[in-house]
């Protein structure tokens, strides 16, 4: 159990891994443990983190045991459940539960965090106390009514308000170990790509790969003779790779470098197995097509 010093009546409460191992500890056990807690009923606010085994056993011992004890509840105002790092349970994979009773349960609560979507139901949120409701499950930007911009097009925006200036012109890189005269460049909307590489002095080299973008999210370019858009960034230059596909050993360094915490390697078993649903399940439209699963890939899946 963890004090949170930052909030004095606020505190966390989780297993590590050895005492769910060692079967004294799980999901049935943990609302028993915030019961028996002297600190708890001088409490506010308390965070539920790993729970053990939470991959695959959801928090549903958890939430029924608050509503089964609403009165010893009764003076929590704010409630986190899930909230573990990556190394504990990656967020696609903590499994969740129905908190349609806790609404009636919890008349006082005030902010309830949820980190995890899988097999989450929240019922009808009936709820006139409730001040903040924040589901931590990955996303776009886009989901929330955001807009993420790069400075590139951040100063695009602000020509074409300030000055009427619409974009036609943008920097490019042109780089890599077989490039003649790598550069950055302000290059117009239109220009062929041919054109750029030989303004660079042209590829040196045989079995040479020529990518649009960088090395990671960059595409291959079967033919330079295409112009540089509006989205175009880079242009790189690199050694063909000739690695062969190899079965995934499941070492999950994939999953260590999601920048959305997602399971990449169910990824491509759902796509040839056309489990369009599974892949739903694993939260796959969050991702971002970052391609650091593809580039850490022991094996050299082509996930994305």
């Amino acid at each position: 159990m963890e004090p949170n010093t930052a909030m004095a009546k606020t505190k966390k409460y989780s297993y590590d891994y050895e005492q769910y191992e060692d079967g004294c500890k799980s999901v049935r056990t943990m609302v028993d443990d915030i019961l028996s807690d002297p600190a708890f009923p001088s409490l506010e606010g308390i965070i539920i983190g790993d729970w053990g085994n939470t991959w695959d056993d959801g928090c549903q011992g958890i939430l029924d045991g608050i509503v089964a004890h609403a009165e010893e509840f009764s003076h929590i105002t704010s409630l986190f459940i899930g909230d573990m790092d990556y190394e504990e349970c990656e967020v696609s994979w903590i499994m969740q539960g129905d908190y349609s009773k806790l609404w009636a349960a919890m008349p006082q609560l005030k902010e309830l965090t949820i980190k995890g979507s899988t097999d989450l139901s929240l019922g009808q949120i009936c709820h006139e106390g409730l001040e903040s409701l924040t589901i931590i499950c990955g996303g776009l930007p886009a989901d929330v009514g955001c807009v993420v911009s790069n400075i590139s097009t951040t100063k695009a925006i602000s020509d074409a308000i300030q000055t009427g200036m619409p974009l036609v012109e943008r920097v490019v890189s042109v780089t890599g170990e077989h490039i003649q005269n790598p550069g950055n460049f302000i290059v117009k909307i239109g220009t062929n790509t041919k054109e750029l590489i030989d303004y660079c002095g042209g590829i040196t080299g045989e079995d040479v790969t020529v990518k649009a973008g960088g090395p990671m999210m960059g595409f291959v370019l079967t033919d330079t003779n295409v112009p540089i858009m509006k989205g175009s960034n880079g242009i790189i230059a690199v050694d063909t790779d000739h690695t062969a596909e190899q079965p995934c050993i499941k070492c999950g360094r994939c999953v260590d470098v999601c920048p959305m915490e997602l399971s990449p390697l169910y990824f491509a078993k759902y796509a040839d197995d056309e489990n369009w649903q599974g892949m739903k399940d694993k939260n796959v439209m969050d991702c971002l097509e970052c391609r650091c699963c593809e580039y850490i890939c022991s094996s050299k899946i082509p996930l994305v």
